[in-house]
């Protein structure tokens, strides 16, 4: 009754639903909260600040391409006979959300579907929840899926917090650059290991596109990215024309190489992302300067022991679980968090406190031995290798009887890949 009070209200214009949101029933019917509404907060407003509103003039023109093509999910819970499908919680509004059903012992999703392939370097949901419901998404997985090849890769896991804030939680989980066509999420709760039921309950997720290239994408064939000039600094032509360069890299014949604008792409299988030279047809195109998308889990090379790595390898070169710096078992140790805020000692992460030889950290799975150094990369193996940009590789033409075919050249001898 409380509720459709105030959605009367709401809807009969005492409260204006332009300048404000509300959060709604927590799910519970003996513990019902009254409907709130309120201005959106900062943090509420800089998040859609740069989104187009729906029914704005420039909608159509300034299209939100990070809007997956659909959204599925494994259920659909019913709040008051009104589905909480899959598509609130990609409608741009934080006054709606979706949600499955909650239950124990379950596999929950949630997918989004996206046009074709492109690389993520983060996923963002907000979660409506304001109290201890956060937690039935606790240790949701986050994947970047590839249909066509059938791989799935995780980006991360979801660590509900306990701070209720007025907007709920908002939660950051990096992708690092992985390349797929859809992004989904997954959780399962079963009984005795959890203290609540699973579920995916969202106001809205969003996902960043990477600017850069995956580190699993070894030549680039997947990069979506808006990079648009060559390695020399001329700027790319547009795919679908044909001036100054003729060629056969058509977007309407290439539906899934990703061939938008001018923007440097790898349609044709070669060493890295490139593009027609639009200012000349001498050279005839270029390779272009794509940074590996960089990752957190690698140590710099100027980094002799490990001491600035804020990664998140978090078990030891022998395969344990590291022991979570603010816990006293089953190691008891002086290597605090608040005694050493400079340090990140964040969760169980593998780090370098003591100016030891490189990362390590506390055995979590018991005392003998009692800690070990992590296994954690150098960044300089995950470097792309140089790029011979002199090398010939022809480049299809349209009109090969009227025109000689010309062969790949830069002014440059060679190029190093950098990474971001």
């Amino acid at each position: 009754k409380q509720w459709y009070q105030r959605r009367v209200a709401i809807t009969a214009g005492t409260i204006s639903e332009d300048n404000c949101m509300e959060w709604g029933w927590n799910g519970s019917w003996n513990k019902n909260i009254s409907r709130i509404a309120f201005p959106l907060t900062d943090t509420a407003s800089d998040f859609y600040r740069h989104r187009p509103h729906k029914d704005s003039e420039d909608s159509m023109s300034a299209v939100d391409t990070r809007m997956p093509l659909s959204a599925h999910q494994s259920s659909t819970r019913l709040i008051r006979d009104q589905p909480q499908s899959a598509d609130l919680a990609i409608d741009d509004d934080l006054a709606t959300s979706s949600h499955t059903i909650c239950a124990w012992n379950t596999d929950h999703w949630y997918m989004m579907k996206f046009k074709s392939v492109r690389c993520f370097s983060e996923v963002i949901i907000v979660n409506s929840y304001l109290d201890y419901n956060a937690f039935r998404m606790q240790d949701l997985g986050v994947f970047v899926q590839d249909s066509h090849k059938e791989t799935s890769m995780k980006c991360g896991s979801l660590k509900a917090r306990d701070d209720s804030t007025i907007e709920g939680q908002t939660y950051r989980i990096s992708c690092d650059g992985l390349c797929g066509d859809e992004v989904v999420l997954k959780i399962r709760h079963d009984r005795g290991d959890y203290s609540y039921m699973g579920c995916i309950h969202m106001a809205e997720v969003r996902v960043e596109f990477a600017g850069c290239v995956s580190k699993f994408d070894e030549d680039g064939s997947s990069y979506r990215g808006m990079v648009n000039t060559t390695i020399s600094g001329k700027e790319c032509q547009r795919w679908d024309t044909q001036s100054p360069n003729m060629h056969k890299m058509r977007p309407d014949q290439r539906s899934d190489d990703g061939l938008d604008d001018n923007y440097c792409r790898n349609p044709d299988g070669s060493k890295w992302p490139w593009c027609y030279n639009s200012e000349s047809n001498s050279p005839r195109w270029e390779y272009c300067d794509i940074p590996i998308c960089a990752t957190p889990n690698c140590i710099e090379d100027d980094d002799e022991d490990g001491s600035d790595y804020r990664g998140k390898v978090a078990q030891t070169e022998s395969g344990r679980t590291c022991q979570r710096w603010d816990q006293q078992t089953p190691n008891r140790h002086d290597e605090e968090p608040h005694n050493k805020p400079s340090h990140s000692l964040e969760e169980n992460y593998c780090r370098n406190p003591d100016r030891s030889e490189r990362p390590w950290c506390y055995n979590g799975e018991g005392n003998s031995p009692r800690w070990e150094y992590c296994d954690v990369p150098m960044c300089s193996t995950l470097r792309h290798p140089y790029l011979n940009v002199m090398e010939v590789d022809e480049k299809d033409m349209d009109n090969e009887d009227d025109m000689n075919k010309k062969e790949k050249s830069t002014d440059c001898d060679s190029a190093l890949i950098p990474l971001l």
